[in-house]
């Protein structure tokens, strides 16, 4: 019996090792007027971070339970972001938590997502239409690689090197 729980053990402890996705990129996002934003982008588990460079700009977190906006001048600030604002947020966060399982191709509710995968199956580019906003993702420098937990909070806040 002890021989067959400890089987059990490794067997489930090896799989969630292989199913946990940790990915590090930079990111280019390019709009249809020209302009461009250039950001970080982690992803582990069910936690995400999506950070322009742009002091002006923001980071989103999305923890387990929601998405956070901080302020990036001010990063003591943050707010909730509401429902109806997270709908393309979730979409790219489930899809990229199905790694390696990524479709080429996502439809919900008024967006549709285009995915071309890097040579890891990983995001190369993320094309996204839909009434709110068009823009390319481009995904840059992707590593598979281990992230500290403390990246994805959004209070404290802590710079990632």
């Amino acid at each position: 019996m002890t021989k067959i729980l400890t089987l059990f053990l490794i067997f489930f402890l090896n799989y969630s090792v292989i199913k946990a996705v940790e990915f590090a990129c930079n990111f280019e996002e390019v709009y249809p007027d020209g302009s461009i934003q250039n950001g970080l982008f982690l992803i582990k588990n069910q936690k995400m971070r999506y950070e322009y460079f742009d002091k002006n700009l923001y980071t989103i977190f999305k923890t387990e339970e929601d998405f956070y906006l901080v302020n990036n001048k001010d990063t003591e600030k943050f707010q909730k972001i509401p429902d109806k604002r997270k709908q393309i947020l979730n979409t790219v966060a489930d899809i990229a938590n199905d790694y390696p399982n990524i479709d080429e191709y996502y439809e919900t509710e008024n967006v549709l997502i285009n995915i071309e995968k890097s040579n890891n199956n990983f995001f190369k580019r993320i094309s996204i239409v839909s009434d709110q906003v068009a823009l390319s993702i481009y995904m840059n420098n992707c590593e598979n690689k281990q992230i500290e937990n403390r990246f994805f909070y959004y209070f404290p806040y802590f710079n990632y090197k």
